[in-house]
């Protein structure tokens, strides 16, 4: 079976008398986003077209609109699959570790998904050409909040006996704060420190939400 550019399996399109079954549309779907990625990332999204992305993948251009209905709406489905990390990468097992040690892990993991070569390509991206064109700014919002919210349902899980439950406000000012470094190192070029600095500021960054919701 011929492999696409990220090196996936290309899987076979169906034919115009039916449909793929769901496991097949998901690998679809899910090729035609990684190879998205890979192209938007070497020549930006206006660069990008919609003929190049299906030839890199293997599908037809249908398949895409058929799938994602425009360029911007494909565009926010490889911003939230590129940012929106797995739940189980993060969360302990309550009977491993206290309530900050879990914390600490969840915000390392982030903190490493943020530093992640790929992802400072897509933060640099994000600043030279998608902040600049206000029609594209709903497309990195929806993005955010929904990261927002994916961090937001984590900090409930772990704060679930909190009266009043943590606020939304809470977990922008938490998340705006472990993101700061790795914004810094990707648009501004600046050193985050070693690792051992990093891991301080990571629990220092724990500590202040910890102090700020009353718990520990």
């Amino acid at each position: 079976m011929p492999t696409s550019r990220s090196g996936l399996s290309k899987p076979s399109e169906p034919s115009p008398r039916g449909r793929p079954n769901a496991q097949r549309a998901n690998q679809i779907r899910k090729l035609i986003i990684e190879v998205a990625a890979e192209v938007m990332l070497e020549q930006g999204f206006n660069g990008t077209t919609l003929d190049a992305i299906a030839s890199a993948a293997g599908v037809t251009k249908r398949t895409i609109y058929d799938r994602f209905g425009s360029k911007e709406a494909l565009l926010r489905e490889v911003l939230l699959s590129s940012a929106r990390p797995a739940r189980g990468s993060f969360v302990m097992p309550a009977s491993t570790a206290c309530r900050r040690q879990r914390l600490i892990a969840i915000t390392t993991g982030l903190h490493e998904r943020w530093m992640d070569p790929q992802m400072q390509r897509w933060m640099r991206l994000a600043a030279s050409e998608f902040v600049q064109e206000p029609n594209k700014a709903p497309v990195l919002q929806a993005a955010l909040n929904d990261f927002h919210a994916f961090i937001e349902e984590i900090l409930r899980m772990e704060f679930g006996e909190l009266e009043p439950p943590i606020d939304s406000t809470t977990v922008r000012v938490f998340t705006s704060m472990i993101a700061a470094p790795s914004q810094a190192h990707a648009l501004l070029g600046l050193d985050v420190g070693s690792p051992e600095q990093q891991s301080i500021y990571i629990e220092r960054a724990v500590d202040i939400l910890l102090a700020g919701v009353g718990k520990s």
